[in-house]
Order: C-alpha cells, then sequence, then structure tokens
C-alpha cells in the first residue's frame, strides 16, 4: 500500500501503476505530479524489492488433492508424483487434514493416498489444514478462529506437532482462507484478532516443531484479503510462503504487482513460493454470435457446461488444455542424448568394475542357507559336530564350543540339480552371465584373530611382538575354515567375461523417440476433439512402456558413469551394491535389443513376448511407429495390439523387468481401471 498527492491535495492509496509510479511535476516539489498524473509520496516504484538473498534451496511445491478419488474419473494417485510426467517436485502438501471440533487431527484414508504419501521417498512431504471449503464451510469455518485463540491455542499446536512426528512428516502447511477477511460468503464478519492470534500460533508451533521439519502456509496475492496479515512478522516466522498467485486471471502483470506489494510489505522474495495453475476458468457467453474482445458473459456463476470429470461448470484441468504432457519424450530424449556423452571411457571402467565384484557377488548369492543359489543346488556337507546331505538350504555346521582351530574344518560339496533355474536366477539378481562361471574348489579361511587385534595380520620380523596388517597371518595355518568343493567361481580368464554396453542399442532408439513424440502429440489431440479412433485406455497402457524404459536407460547409463568415474579414480571396488543395481535397465534394453535385432522395429508375437518380458518395451515402439505401426494398421488395431502385448505380461513375467518400470506400470494399470467409469483422454 502507497500514498499519493494528486494535484487537487485529496490523499489516495493504492496498489497498482496509478498510486505507484513516480510522476514529478516541472517544479519537481515532492508530492506534486504531472498533468492528468498522480504523484507517488511514499514507497514509490512497482519494482519487487526485498530480494537480495537467494532462497537456501531450490522449491517446487504440490498439493495432493486426497479427495480427488472420489471423481467419477480421472483419478490422480499420489505416488505418481514421483514420476517422470511429474518430474521435478521437491514439496507435497497432502490436502488437507481434518480439524475436529475439539481441535484433534486427523486424516480420512479411504482410498489409501495418505499411507502412500507417507512411503514417497525422495521428496518432503507436508501435511497441509485448512482450504477455501474448511475456511468458509458454514459448519467449519468457525474451528480456525477458535483454535488459534489463547485458551485453545497450546492445545492445537500440540496436536499437530504430535501428528507430524508420529507420521514421520516432513514438515505442516496452513491454508486458512482468510483470517479477518470483512465479506465471505455465507459466514461472518472475520474478527479483527484473529491476524494476530493466528501470527502467535504460528510461532508456538515453530518453536515446537524440530528444527528438521518445516512450517509454511499459503497467503492470498490481492491487497484486500492480504492486508489483514501480519505477514512481513509471518514471514519471518516460516520457512517458506506459498503465493497464491494462481487465482489471477492472468500469469504476467497482476502477479509481477502482487509480488512487488508484497515484498514491499516486508517478506523477503526467498521466501515466497510462487503460485502457478493446473487449471482455468470458463464461462458462458452472453452471446454466442459475439467474436470481439468486449463480448460479455453471463456472470459470475458460470453457465458453461460441466467437466465430466470434476463435475463443476467452470473449471478446466490441465488434463483437457495443457500440452505441457508433450514434452515429456522430447525431454527424456535429450536427457538420454546427454547421459552416453563421454560413455565410453567410464564404460570400460565400469567392465572392470563388474568384474572385480563378481567374487563377492557369487558368494552372496551362494551364501550357505540363506543364499537364493541354494535353492537349485544340492550338497553334502561334514563338520566337527554334523554331518549330512540333500537341499543346500538345510545345511548344518555345527561346531563343539572350545573346539581346537586346527580341528575346526568344515567341508561342503556341491551338486547342480536345476542348472537352468539356477542361471536364471544369478542373472536376474546379480546380472552375472554362466559364461563367467567356473567351478572350483574354494577354501573360506576364519577370520585370524591375533594377541594385538582381531584383524592383525602378520608379526615384525625385528619385533616379534608387534603386530600389524598385512597378507599372512602367523596363526593362519592353524585357523579353521570352510571348504567348499565344486564352487562358483568367476573365469580365470576375465577377457571373456563380456559386459553387455547398451549404448549402441540406446543410440539407435533415440532418433525414434521423435516419431514416438509426433504420434503423442497426434493422439493427444484426436482425443482432445474426440477423434480418437481408439481406447484411450489402450493408448496410455501402449504408450507408458516404452517412456518408461527410456526412464530406465537413462538413470541406469547415470550409474554406470558415476560407478566406472569412482573406479577409475580409486581403483577400488565400491560397496555401492551389485551390478545388477547399477545396470539394471541398461542391460535389460541391450539384451533385448540383441534379441530383436534393430531397436523398435522388430515385428514380434504376443507369444514372442511372453517368453522373453524384457523384449516388450521394444515391441511396443515396433508395434506403434515401426513398419507395420499406427500408420499402416490405423491408430484402433495398432493400440490394441500394444496395448494387448502389455496385458499379456501377467504375475512372474513381469519380474523381467526392473522395479522402477514395475511400480510405475502398477500406477498406470491402477489408473486405467479407476478410470473406466468416464472416457479416457490421454493423459501420460
Amino acid at each position: 500500500m502507497v500514498s499519493i498527492m494528486p494535484s487537487d491535495g485529496i490523499l489516495l492509496t493504492g496498489t497498482t501503476k496509478d498510486y505507484c509510479t513516480i510522476s514529478k511535476s516541472t517544479t519537481g516539489n515532492p508530492g506534486m505530479s504531472s498533468p492528468g498524473e498522480n504523484g507517488c509520496t511514499s514507497n514509490c516504484d512497482m519494482k519487487i524489492v526485498n530480494n537480495e538473498k537467494a532462497p537456501d534451496s531450490f522449491k517446487k511445491v504440490a498439493y495432493y488433492e486426497s479427495w480427488n478419488q472420489d471423481r467419477p474419473c480421472m483419478h490422480v494417485d499420489v505416488r505418481t508424483i514421483t514420476s517422470a510426467f511429474m518430474s521435478g517436485w521437491t514439496h507435497v502438501h497432502f490436502a488437507f487434514a481434518n480439524i475436529t471440533s475439539d481441535y484433534k487431527v486427523s486424516v480420512q484414508d479411504t482410498y489409501g493416498q495418505f499411507k502412500n504419501f507417507k512411503g514417497l521417498k525422495g521428496i518432503k512431504r507436508i501435511i497441509a489444514f485448512g482450504g477455501w471449503s474448511f475456511s468458509v464451510g458454514v459448519d467449519t469455518y468457525t474451528i480456525l478462529c477458535e483454535a488459534v485463540k489463547p485458551a485453545n491455542r497450546e492445545a492445537f499446536a500440540n496436536e499437530v506437532v504430535r501428528f507430524v512426528k508420529d507420521h514421520d512428516l516432513d514438515g505442516v502447511d496452513f491454508d486458512w482462507e482468510y483470517p479477518g477477511a470483512p465479506d465471505l460468503p455465507n459466514i461472518l464478519k472475520g474478527s479483527p484478532d484473529e491476524p494476530g492470534n493466528y501470527l502467535k500460533f504460528l510461532q508456538l508451533v515453530k518453536s515446537k516443531l524440530p528444527s528438521d521439519k518445516s512450517l509454511s502456509i499459503a497467503a492470498p496475492a490481492s491487497f484486500w484479503y492480504l492486508k489483514q496479515f501480519p505477514i512481513a512478522a509471518i514471514s519471518r516466522t516460516v520457512d517458506y510462503i506459498v503465493y497464491m498467485t494462481y487465482d489471477l486471471h492472468v500469469n504476467l502483470t497482476e502477479t509481477k504487482s502482487s509480488l512487488a506489494m508484497v515484498t514491499k510489505a516486508g517478506v523477503e522474495a526467498r521466501k515466497l513460493v510462487v503460485g502457478v495453475s493446473s487449471y482455468g476458468r470458463s464461462f458462458k457467453m452472453s452471446s454466442a454470435r459475439c467474436k470481439g474482445p468486449m463480448c460479455t458473459f453471463t456472470g459470475p456463476e458460470s453457465g458453461a457446461a460441466k467437466e465430466e470429470w470434476a463435475d463443476t461448470h467452470n473449471v478446466d484441468s490441465n488434463t483437457d488444455d495443457d500440452e505441457e504432457d508433450l514434452e515429456v519424450i522430447e525431454s527424456l530424449s535429450k536427457d538420454l542424448s546427454v547421459a552416453v556423452k563421454d560413455y565410453d571411457d567410464k564404460f570400460k571402467w565400469y567392465v572392470d568394475w563388474v568384474k572385480e565384484g563378481i567374487d563377492a557377488a557369487l558368494d552372496a548369492f551362494m551364501k550357505v542357507k540363506s543364499g537364493e543359489g541354494n535353492k537349485y543346488i544340492d550338497c553334502e556337507w561334514t563338520a566337527p559336530n554334523s554331518n549330512g546331505s540333500g537341499l543346500c538350504t538345510n545345511v548344518e555346521l555345527r561346531v563343539p564350543v572350545n573346539t581346537p582351530k586346527a580341528a575346526n574344518r568344515r567341508f561342503i560339496t556341491y551338486k547342480m540339480r536345476d542348472e537352468e533355474w539356477f542361471y536364471e536366477a544369478l542373472l536376474a539378481s546379480h546380472e552375472i552371465e554362466k559364461d563367467w562361471v567356473e567351478w572350483k574348489d574354494n577354501a573360506d579361511h576364519d577370520i585370524c584373530i591375533c594377541p594385538n587385534g582381531p584383524h592383525a595380520r602378520y608379526v615384525d620380523e625385528k619385533e616379534p611382538n608387534r603386530f600389524a596388517a598385512g597378507p599372512i597371518c602367523p596363526c593362519e595355518a592353524h585357523a579353521g575354515f570352510t571348504m567348499h568343493k565344486n564352487y562358483p567361481r568367476r573365469i580365470q580368464d576375465t577377457s571373456k567375461i563380456v559386459v553387455l554396453n547398451p549404448k549402441a542399442i540406446i543410440e539407435e532408439a533415440i532418433p525414434k523417440t521423435d516419431d514416438l513424440a509426433e504420434l503423442l502429440y497426434e493422439t493427444y489431440m484426436d482425443s482432445l476433439n474426440e477423434d480418437l479412433d481408439t481406447s484411450g485406455a489402450d493408448a496410455v497402457t501402449a504408450f507408458s512402456m516404452p517412456v518408461f524404459m527410456l526412464e530406465d536407460a537413462i538413470k541406469s547409463i547415470k550409474s554406470v558413469k558415476e560407478i566406472g568415474e569412482k573406479q577409475k579414480e580409486t581403483k577400488t571396488r565400491e560397496l555401492a551394491g551389485t551390478a545388477a543395481s547399477a545396470l539394471g535397465g541398461a542391460a535389460m534394453i541391450a539384451r533385448a535389443g540383441l534379441i530383436i535385432g534393430e531397436a523398435g522395429s522388430a515385428v514380434l508375437s504376443i507369444v514372442d513376448i511372453v517368453d522373453d518380458p524384457a523384449s516388450a518395451p521394444f515391441a511396443v515402439l515396433g508395434m506403434l511407429i515401426g513398419s507395420k505401426g499406427v500408420k499402416v494398421k490405423g491408430p484402433r488395431k495398432a493400440f490394441k495390439d500394444a496395448a494387448d502385448a502389455r496385458r499379456a505380461l501377467k504375475g512372474d513375467k513381469l519380474e523381467a523387468l526392473s522395479p522402477e518400470f514395475r511400480r510405475k506400470d502398477a500406477i498406470v494399470q491402477d489408473s486405467v481401471k479407476k478410470s473406466k467409469s468416464c472416457s479416457v483422454k490421454l493423459e501420460i
């Protein structure tokens, strides 16, 4: 708010350029203006101020509408917030928790979304209170007003903090719309005490929250409702403010003006998260024949047709009017191109890392009793106090207490029972090929316990009582061991270990993403125009597989490069997991590429895909943009064939794909099922 003194001497106030732009008279006297203009006497100009410091970290905040599951269709699972289609979010606000009349907090989790929300990884999980409906509802609007009063403030603050701690959340957000407001519909005028009570409540909550938990509020971007807020003091209390600029009708002038207003009021710009809408508003025109900019509409109560998904007359979601999702494939293609840059040198070191880790991975796979490999092998075993034969999962190596070290010798002889399943499991869990393994005897010596430390390894020749780390333990000759006979080890000639390099296959696939993006755009536009000659569910299912494949490839190649860089620097195997966890989807892509040939061009039958599930994403890519894809078969047949390829992968067949692939695929399948009550439009 600024004050101006026009030439007639009457003091006026305002927040727009009419009030905030300097317009001096020819004399330059303070408070005087040019003819026909106003003169600014305080807080002049329209610039955003208080902008010297950068935020502590980047923030991209989303409010998740927990009630979206009540809609007839277009449901959103909260877990999709971390997918590529909704990438980049740092904070998600679960809207909204319930506050009872006795100031207790609860969440109705009919659809399990709060449970899913709490399980999110890599994102700040914030519980939100309030919202428009709660703040102005006839039955609920008094709850926040009463909760922040001195008599109730302590109890309510304790309850909020308890809820955050009990559910291991990352913070709390309040969206009270709006304390002290004079003219909200259908409810009493706000009390002048409400803004001050709100500030004191927020200060109390902040003092009780653990230091690693955040506190935030949502604040209106209009002067009329913001003027009641002690916004400068609130900004010094909270970690950030969600500024509700998404309720302004354009994203430029009004937003900039409101940012100038709030920063001039004392709020640091770095505390503000600027709201961006994911919807639009529609109104019915007074005359359908009117074409110019001065056309009128029928009034604030919209006469526009209802949205099928939202059951409202005047809200248009981005599911219908925004083409942002079309950039997903293009973005993935660019990310993939960047990922393969400088890849070759790092891949060589990655191969070195894989080779060095094979024996350790085999040991984990063959761990006595609990290792996965024991399921497919029979064993004979002897120990000082036990012996037997049978399944390797039943091995018992019992040694009596105080057995002399020299007598503590255990023997296990391995005999393959199901070779095919053994190597299939080894490949799935550790990405180790059959050709990399040979079978030989291997002694596993007990750790040598020496007098000067548990792992002392040799005696200094000049000082017999001095122990230090080294390759030989003086008591090793007398220590016990387990002799594994006919045991899997890495082959001696490591030059024969060929680690599949997915780069060539992936580089072949990159240009095809342009065709995929073009097809997605065409399909999307047909969906909007209700001219899509196929099932929306088929289109969503078909497109999801190659997109998830690209995501897997990017993540995998980045992991390969990171491990290769570490191996090059240290020449020691980092304990970052097995080769499978690093190569993951990239190995799957390389292997599938070898099977089906040119990426995306092969035509496989459903039977072929079921026999080799890893080829499914490539097969779907071929069914969409290959030589016998949509342009030849037509949308209805091509999308149905591609969707059928995915639907054929049931039960354990999906295990051939990465865990992240399966997680996102499950969300897509669940969304498709829930959307069957409405006409499904393309939204991937």
